[in-house]
């Protein structure tokens, strides 16, 4: 009988510290609405996951978790309450939009716009900065979906930092240009693109309002 009680006693203990540590772990909530700018509307009823995943590395087995799931309102609106996760990368998911590297564990309140165009900002650094002589060939998405052209040469003199910014219309996926200074640079780096790895340029257009920052150093 005495035993009885002891075991009733430690499994009655046992339920309530884990209930007390499961309690203890920070909740935050991830509200978001969608605007479709294109359509001029917002998007209702549409389903939107919230996932948490590890670093994509070879070293560490890929661990994978679901946060929460919503659905969006008539104003387009949703909101997920999740538990602090270990997991440092975070995606918002739905049927037509993924949104990756997101803020985790923190409360967050924001717009996602439903866009065919976005900003791309070039930071260009240098030691030595462009000279009147110098012209900078940048590869970027193109102006128009069905113009083929995409190569930017811009002129000297520089500062030591500049910031271009272009308007352009967001393509699907990531897309890999390059950069050189002088046309008999760009024409090596055309040819030999293994060669110039430090000339590589990986852009991965989204629609407003992110802007997608590439900076460049140079010389």
């Amino acid at each position: 009988m005495r035993l009885l009680i002891y075991c009733l006693v430690f499994s009655v203990l046992f339920i309530c510290n884990c209930k007390s540590d499961d309690e203890s772990v920070p909740e935050f909530t991830f509200k978001g609405q969608y605007i479709d700018v294109i359509n001029n509307k917002v998007p209702v009823g549409l389903a939107v996951t919230l996932q948490a995943t590890s670093s994509p590395d070879l070293f560490t087995k890929f661990k994978k978790e679901i946060l929460g799931t919503a659905i969006t309102d008539s104003m387009g609106r949703f909101s997920i309450t999740y538990k602090k996760t270990n997991l440092p990368i975070l995606t918002l998911m739905s049927q037509y939009f993924t949104h990756e590297n997101l803020p985790i564990n923190k409360n967050i309140d924001t717009v996602f716009y439903i866009s065919n165009y976005g900003t791309l900002i070039f930071v260009l650094t240098a030691d030595i900065p462009l000279k009147n002589q110098d012209t900078l060939y940048l590869g970027i998405p193109p102006f128009k979906l069905n113009q083929t052209e995409n190569i930017v040469k811009l002129s000297g003199p520089f500062s030591p930092q500049e910031v271009i910014k272009f308007r352009l219309i967001v393509e699907n996926g990531g897309i890999q240009h390059f950069w050189a200074i002088g046309r008999s640079q760009w024409d090596s780096v055309t040819y030999f693109p293994h060669k110039y790895l430090g000339n590589k340029l990986q852009i991965s257009m989204r629609g407003d309002p992110y802007v997608d920052t590439i900076k460049i150093k140079y010389r």
